[in-house]
């Protein structure tokens, strides 16, 4: 008699997936197997006898049951369908490792296990916003059709789709599955689809030894792709989920089974200590447990309070229990990555600090090179999955850094470089100053290497870009490498993986500024000059045009007589560039005072004033005055600003003349000098759609983070202040005629983008920006428009919106955008 293996969960929780691994690893789960569909294009995996007898079960016990939905706790099997299920079995116990796959299972895990007494359960399961929002993208397939026609509104408030009834069904299903497996822990494995590509090699190293099964090692890359997973649930979806007690309930007992920890471990760290071992203890003690003992990592959440020490407490200081897991994914990795070491010096107290972080390290595979790096780039030692670790400062890994850096080579096949996030390390051991960085930003980069101090370099790409110079430096080598990758190979682990000693300082700035004026001759053609900050980056002034191409100025406008009064006036007294017109469009103002100064500057020579008197549209008002301008350069400009430096124009232009460059922004300020705009990040704000990020912060010299003092790469940029070629803005149709008032702006840049251009805000340019002074009350029609234009533009964009790369997964997307994230985006290495 074999061992039966039961695969379940809730509904497209990845249970097709699951059954495809396993399947992989050898568990027969049948022959007769459902086939593919448009919502499954690998297969379900599920075998139609067990599927059919499942369904006539729950059907038997109530009409909705199939679907989850129901008020019955226990499904009652008569006898007819026992004896089915027995002769099912029968026809297929003799087989020595096998089993099936059916959603439906997680239902009735008693009667199984009482046909079944050696069955063994794998249950998966999904965030419930993501499970929802994938039953609301199916809607129109199998499962929902079945409830058409139905009158099922009153009973269990279902319109067509109802997120809801969903999570009912999230929640029906998944309470059978934590009531069962905490009952049975021995004969349970659960796992998380999001987890999923990391932890499946650990869950099966152990049922193969828990439960005594012959299982094979799989292949996770040739089996699983993420891109089949989906993309972010929509705000509205997530935000449902998160106030649902008993969703949210039944989450945190998910996720202690899925780490294998009882209530009990997770209050006490000291059993998982014990587990590593005294000498395992010892050798990670230092970087993070300093005295033995933590509190469980919700705990330490909960007293998070934006402080970066508490921030380091809540959510990058493994307990004993996660640096087991991580050594024990280790060891299951024996053809994992090298990585070669190749420090600036190989002596004095740098290295000593260099070596004790690397026999700390989690991952085993490493060397240190401490002769002439040029001689190994010649050896034939040098595998092609190896990697080169450059460390040009001094710098100090994490214990996990290796490991972090060896999952995402696994899954970044065409990566040439990785790079990840850096902090300060004071002379006191104090970490400080964290640098959560974009990802790859190349006029970022240009300004300020970001890189070269916490990256890997794979051996393939060091080897082309230093066949005829040689190595000397991590900071020659990036730049000889990025050269090639401008639109690709360069990848960010959003995780502080490396400290940098205060004080510790990269090589002379001269080899700096030839690498940064290399780097734009072979991007773009051009030459730039280039001049030092106190921030130690650069500020890159390119070249005009010989013919300064001509800039129309396009300012909407209607009886804001004070505010347009003042932009017109600092516009025209402090714009030092030469050739430009100015399109006032008075969009129906009545005010006779109004109409008197647009009379008085009509008669300027650079202003044109354009009657327009059609209900407020932004953006047809402003597609429409584009038709009567005649500038190769478009500006768009609020007529509540205010132009502070004379080079404001000037500045713009240099940027938006750039082939490579699509939309630009500048930094806006509220009048008392605090940041208003530096650049907007999609999925951030209250509705999850578009944000400012660093609203309110005020600069203070040179100093802090580097970002707002350096010209970088945004996805948006803001229509308060955005210029962009005319030939750009046509090739992309404009603004989106269909948002009149909110995210035209958004929607603008993401069509560029989308071109492939790069969207670019600069700090050099500044203006002050009289928010919404201009807007029209928030009344309840406005409310109405507001939630029509937002849904207009998820629905658009819902596959880009979620996850914005010039923002980093560990900042906050809600409250204070820029802050420390309260709940950081991207699962660390033990999770």
């Amino acid at each position: 008699m074999g061992t039966p293996i039961i695969i379940t969960g809730m509904h497209r929780s990845g249970t097709s997936l699951l059954a495809n691994l396993l399947q992989a690893a050898g568990v027969d789960i049948g022959d007769r197997l459902m086939a593919p569909t448009e919502f499954n294009p690998k297969g379900y995996f599920e075998d139609m006898d067990f599927y059919d007898l499942h369904v006539d079960i729950l059907h038997d016990n109530g009409r909705y049951l199939v679907y989850g939905i129901g008020e019955e706790k226990d499904v009652k099997i008569s006898e007819a369908f026992e004896k089915r299920a027995q002769e099912l079995v029968a026809n297929r116990n003799d087989r020595d490792l096998w089993g099936w796959k059916d959603p439906r299972s997680s239902l009735i895990p008693d009667f199984w296990s009482r046909l079944l007494p050696e069955a063994k359960f794998v249950f998966i399961y999904r965030d419930p916003a993501l499970v929802v929002d994938s039953l609301r993208r199916r809607a129109d397939g199998p499962l929902m059709h079945q409830f058409r026609g139905v009158k099922l509104l009153e009973r269990f408030g279902f319109d067509r789709f109802s997120p809801k009834l969903a999570l009912n069904m999230w929640k029906y299903y998944n309470r059978h599955i934590v009531e069962y497996a905490e009952r049975h822990p021995e004969k349970c494995q659960v796992l998380a689809l999001e987890n999923l590509a990391t932890e499946f090699p650990m869950a099966l190293e152990c049922m193969s030894r828990d439960w005594g099964l012959k299982l094979a090692e799989v292949d996770m890359q040739s089996v699983f792709e993420r891109k089949l997973l989906g993309a972010e649930a929509p705000p509205h979806i997530v935000r449902a989920c998160q106030r649902d007690i008993e969703a949210q309930a039944l989450v945190k007992r998910l996720e202690a089974l899925s780490t294998g920890a009882s209530a009990a471990d997770a209050e006490s760290p000291a059993m998982g200590m014990r587990r590593i071992g005294g000498a395992m203890v010892r050798k990670f003690r230092r970087w993070f447990t300093a005295d033995g003992r933590h509190a469980a990592r919700s705990q330490r959440a909960r007293a998070f309070a934006g402080d970066y020490q508490q921030w380091l407490e809540a959510f990058d200081r493994p307990d004993a229990a996660d640096l087991e897991r991580l050594v024990r994914r280790a060891t299951l990795t024996d053809h994992g990555p090298m990585f070669w070491i190749v420090p600036k010096q190989t002596q004095g107290p740098g290295f000593e600090r260099l070596k004790e972080a690397l026999e700390a390290q989690t991952w085993p595979h490493w060397k240190l090179v401490t002769d002439d790096p040029n001689e190994l780039l010649r050896d034939n030692k040098l595998a092609s999955n190896d990697w080169i670790v450059p460390l040009d400062q001094d710098q100090i890994l994490i214990p996990y850094a290796l490991q972090s850096f060896a999952q995402a080579a696994l899954g970044k096949a065409e990566a040439k470089i990785i790079y990840a996030d850096e902090d300060k390390l004071l002379a006191t051991g104090e970490r400080v100053a964290p640098f959560f960085k974009p990802d790859w930003c190349p006029d970022f980069y240009l300004e300020m290497d970001y890189i070269s101090s916490a990256c890997i370099c794979s051996v393939a790409a060091v080897r082309d870009s230093l066949a005829d110079t040689g190595y000397s430096s991590a900071t020659d080598l990036v730049a000889r490498i990025v050269e090639s990758c401008v639109d690709g190979g360069v990848e960010h682990v959003p995780l502080v993986l490396v400290q940098v000693p205060e004080g510790s300082k990269s090589e002379d700035r001269q080899a700096q500024v030839r690498n940064i004026k290399s780097l734009v001759a072979s991007w773009e053609g051009s030459t730039v000059d280039v001049e030092e900050m106190e921030t130690g980056g650069y500020h890159l002034t390119y070249p005009l045009p010989n013919d300064p191409p001509r800039i129309s100025i396009i300012i909407p406008t209607r009886d804001r007589l004070s505010e347009l009064r003042s932009c017109l006036s600092t516009l025209i007294e402090k714009t030092a560039y030469p050739n430009f017109e100015i399109l006032v469009v008075d969009n129906g103002s009545v005010a006779p005072k109004t109409l008197a100064y647009l009379d008085e500057v009509a008669k300027l020579e650079q202003v044109k004033v354009l009657r327009d008197p059609c209900p407020f549209n932004f953006s047809e008002i402003n597609n429409r005055a584009v038709t009567s301008s005649d500038g190769e350069i478009l500006c768009f400009l609020n007529d509540d600003t205010r132009i502070i430096s004379e080079h404001w124009l000037t500045d713009l232009a240099r940027l938006a003349s750039r082939p490579q460059v699509g939309a630009v922004g500048a930094m806006l300020f509220y009048a008392d000098r605090s940041i208003q705009h530096a650049g907007v990040v999609t999925g951030s704000g209250g509705a999850r759609l578009a944000g400012h990020p660093f609203r309110g912060e005020k600069l203070s010299g040179k100093s802090g983070n580097p970002r707002l003092h350096h010209v970088q790469n945004y996805s948006v940029v803001t229509g308060a202040c955005l210029m962009l070629r005319r030939s750009l803005f046509l090739e992309v149709g404009g603004f989106p005629e269909e948002l009149s008032v909110c995210f035209n702006d958004v929607d603008l840049c993401l069509k560029i983008k989308k071109l492939g251009y790069r969207n670019v805000w600069t700090p050099h340019v500044e203006l002050f920006h009289d928010e919404n002074v201009s807007y029209a009350a928030r009344t309840e029609e406005a409310q109405t428009r507001y939630e029509r234009e937002s849904t207009w533009l998820w629905r658009k964009w819902q596959g880009v919106l979620p996850i914005d790369p010039a923002f980093n997964a560990n900042l906050a997307l809600s409250g204070d955008i820029g802050a420390l994230a309260s709940n950081p985006r991207y699962d660390r290495p033990w999770q």
